[in-house]
């Protein structure tokens, strides 16, 4: 939702939020990583496109949401219990 919503806002960042998801997600393999790694960059990819001061809070109130709403990810992550992207899921 996140992604659709910035490619609709503005397709630069839109483009450039999926570009920083697409290179974590194959540099690490883990989709929560990269969707919150593209949630922490989306208001600096937003300042750096110039985009207005009301779409910048806009889009980092969304970002802050969705990391919010990942919490029980980032518990996984830092226990190394989240899965990868690819790996079969264990029984």
């Amino acid at each position: 939702t996140a992604a659709g919503v910035l490619l609709g806002a503005h397709g630069g960042v839109g483009l450039a939020t999926l570009g920083v998801w697409l290179g974590m997600a194959f540099a690490f393999r883990y989709s929560s990583l990269s969707a919150l790694t593209a949630a922490l960059g989306a208001p600096v990819l937003a300042w750096l496109f110039g985009l207005e001061t009301s779409w910048i809070v806009s889009i980092a109130l969304m970002s802050a949401l969705l990391i919010w709403r990942h919490a029980g990810n980032i518990q996984r992550l830092l226990a190394g219990e989240e899965s990868r992207i690819g790996s079969k899921k264990k029984a």
